[in-house]
């Protein structure tokens, strides 16, 4: 968990690996621009949509699982990357199924920075994550029970790092 390799689903399983490497903290400062030679898969044995890869916040590639049973999906993706910013990978239902019904996963996101170089932040998209953790911020402290304040000492440190990539 602590060398950022985790995804959340309520199904599908994600594997990726960024020029061979399983993406963590460990392998994501690159000293130069250049090519990242990413593959991808999924797999469940609920169907979903499709296996898309992000590169900040947008979908760079996607692929459709298998129609069949079990239902799969890779992808292989040449970036080229030229500036700092993250990755990550998602499995989608398509939008006709009912919420309950969706298969989803995603990955945490790997930050890929390049040496000397600061990760690009979008404005409305770092205070729309701040205006997120306040809201957990403050439901955390009147909601749950026990108390839980290394939880929102977590979420107050990821609030003050967004607000420092503002100013």
């Amino acid at each position: 968990v602590r060398a950022g390799r985790t995804f959340i689903s309520n199904g599908p399983l994600l594997r990726f690996t960024v020029n061979g490497d399983v993406p963590d903290r460990n392998h994501s400062a690159f000293e130069k621009v250049g090519n990242l030679h990413i593959q991808a898969e999924s797999s469940s044995l609920l169907p979903y949509a499709r296996l898309e890869l992000i590169w900040n916040g947008n979908v760079v590639q996607s692929t459709l699982a298998d129609s069949n049973f079990p239902f799969h999906a890779q992808l292989s993706h040449e970036f080229r990357l030229e500036k700092s910013g993250w990755l990550s990978l998602r499995c989608v239902s398509d939008p006709v199924i009912g919420p309950s019904d969706a298969m989803m996963a995603h990955t945490s996101p790997f930050v890929v920075r390049l040496v000397g170089a600061s990760p690009p932040a979008q404005p409305e998209k770092v205070k729309a994550m701040i205006d997120v953790f306040d809201r957990a911020i403050a439901w955390t402290k009147s909601r749950t029970h026990p108390p839980r304040p290394r939880l929102v000492d977590l979420y107050d440190e990821a609030r003050t790092r967004l607000t420092e990539m503002l100013s």
